[in-house]
């Protein structure tokens, strides 16, 4: 899990530099919150898939159809208690 958030932080970081041009803030605060939003905007995902070799628009449509089951699923259980 810690490897998890460390390679997603670093992503973050990087993807920070790139979009404000500048040095990314220190180890505690991290990313700005534009930049984290902006990460998990459909065109953004399709863009890195394409990156990755993969079909842009597939993967974007895998990851979002995975978080509405993910949400689907929670509320579901929260209601059956």
């Amino acid at each position: 899990m810690f490897g998890f958030f460390f390679v997603l932080h670093l992503g973050l970081r990087r993807l920070d530099i790139r979009i404000r041009g500048n040095k990314a803030r220190p180890w505690p605060l991290g990313p700005s919150m534009s930049t984290q939003i902006r990460a998990t905007l459909p065109s953004m995902m399709s863009l890195a898939g394409r990156r990755l070799g993969l079909n842009g628009p597939l993967v974007a449509t895998a990851l979002y159809s995975a978080l509405l089951l993910d949400a689907a699923l929670f509320i579901l259980l929260i209601g059956r208690r």
